[in-house]
């Protein structure tokens, strides 16, 4: 199965985020390091806003998000993870020399605050623009999202029809993935980046975090955005994709390339789970609600959270996460953790 992944990182300076021209002088700087094509240019500076590079299984894109101001890259996709592994690390030891020579650094970080001083820049140039294209669906950032988020998108090459026969079942397993690859712990929640998303929409957009519906097929999913007019962006954690890939947005963006691999072999095989009938697909149908995965992100101690894991366990899932080299230590002290 082949595999995609873009990855989201924060650019800091001494104490900011890296904005505007600022982001571009970063940019035409990454163009000349990684002998980059530059594919979009600011049109008042000329300077470069998106930049990619050719190889023959399609191309490394670098920007930044418009909304949140990261650093984005998007990689080609791969049926090995040896190769990824070797472009992966190229690709970010060079943007992290770069970036150390240009007095900036970037933080592999799911969550970082809004500093205060930023709160007008974001009136200005941010919310009036996303509230124009997703109409009624992002509240006010400087109100309501106190923060930005850095995250892990994942995107998997299998059949549509057959992702949402089993979208149900790749949702109960949002909560634990998101217990073991969390990068943004804080005392409101173990995963404070998927609740500030989950809290980030008014509850009138459906297309969003852990959604309210979860569609059955591809025919009732593509009618009901267009009956609703919600056709710009789908925002739920797992999404079907216009190049006909599965994308899992769930995860924060890892502390480190190890934990980046891991990760993707652990996604990877726990869909092929699912979707070769390796694990018990009824139990974790019935698992997916909003309510476990709320539960989950917010704390590690509640009796519903205890619940979940037992039905995991029944479910066969630990047996397929147990073929991992560390990860089943991991799982034992999860389990512990809820006196099972």
């Amino acid at each position: 199965m082949k595999f995609g992944v873009e990855e989201e990182f924060f650019l800091l300076d001494r104490d900011d985020y890296v904005t505007g021209r600022n982001q571009r002088v970063f940019m035409r700087e990454a163009a000349n390091v990684l002998s980059s094509k530059i594919r979009e240019r600011n049109e008042i500076d000329n300077l470069p806003e998106k930049i990619n590079r050719d190889y023959e299984n399609g191309y490394l894109s670098i920007k930044f998000d418009s909304t949140f101001n990261t650093l984005e890259i998007a990689y080609p996709p791969f049926e090995n993870l040896a190769p990824f592994e070797n472009l992966s690390r190229e690709i970010f030891s060079k943007l992290k020399l770069l970036s150390e020579t240009m007095g900036l650094e970037i933080v592999r970080k799911g969550y970082l605050p809004i500093p205060v001083n930023e709160n007008s820049f974001f009136k200005k140039n941010n919310v009036k623009k996303t509230t124009e294209r997703v109409p009624a669906a992002i509240l006010p950032y400087d109100q309501f999202y106190h923060g930005r988020s850095c995250g892990t998108h994942i995107h998997l090459d299998f059949d549509i029809d057959l992702g949402f026969r089993n979208l149900r079942a790749y949702y109960a397993l949002e909560p634990l993935l998101s217990m073991l690859y969390s990068n943004s712990q804080r005392s409101e929640a173990h995963n404070y980046r998927l609740l500030l998303l989950q809290n980030a929409f008014n509850p009138d957009y459906i297309f969003y975090g852990f959604p309210e519906i979860i569609f059955e097929n591809n025919n009732i999913y593509n009618d009901h955005k267009l009956k609703n007019k919600q056709t710009w962006r789908d925002y739920s954690l797992i999404v079907p994709r216009t190049n006909k890939t599965w994308e899992f947005r769930a995860s924060c963006v890892q502390e480190n390339l190890e934990k980046l691999y891991e990760l993707i072999t652990v996604r990877a095989n726990l869909v092929t789970a699912i979707n070769d009938k390796l694990v018990n697909v009824d139990t974790l149908t019935k698992m997916a609600t909003r309510e476990y995965f709320l539960t989950a992100i917010r704390s590690l101690t509640d009796a519903k959270l205890k619940q979940y894991i037992r039905e995991l366990e029944s479910s066969g899932v630990f047996d397929i996460l147990c073929d991992h080299q560390g990860l089943d230590m991991l799982i034992n002290n999860l389990i512990k953790t809820q006196n099972l």
